[in-house]
């Protein structure tokens, strides 16, 4: 399968359902919690381990950037990646 990004704004409806839809379709999903939000927390917080309890990984913007760079080398071939 390919790669592709989609993209949500309330985390309960536009990013929870597209997620457990490519999960059910086989795909690998990621989701940088930071990039979303809720109208309540505990919103959020249940849809995040409704998410995980299906497979869904969890980043922040942070750790995505992270997993992007794959190491710490500061030239052209390891900023080719991101």
């Amino acid at each position: 399968m390919g790669l592709f990004h989609t993209i949500g704004v309330l985390t309960e409806v536009c990013v929870a359902l597209p997620s457990l839809t490519f999960i059910g379709q086989g795909y690998d999903v990621f989701v940088i919690t930071d990039a979303s939000g809720s109208f309540a927390e505990y919103t959020r917080e249940a849809t995040h381990k409704t998410l995980v309890q299906h497979g869904v990984q969890l980043f922040n913007g942070i750790a995505a950037t992270g997993e992007l760079q794959r190491d710490w080398r500061n030239d052209v071939e390891g900023f080719r990646v991101l």
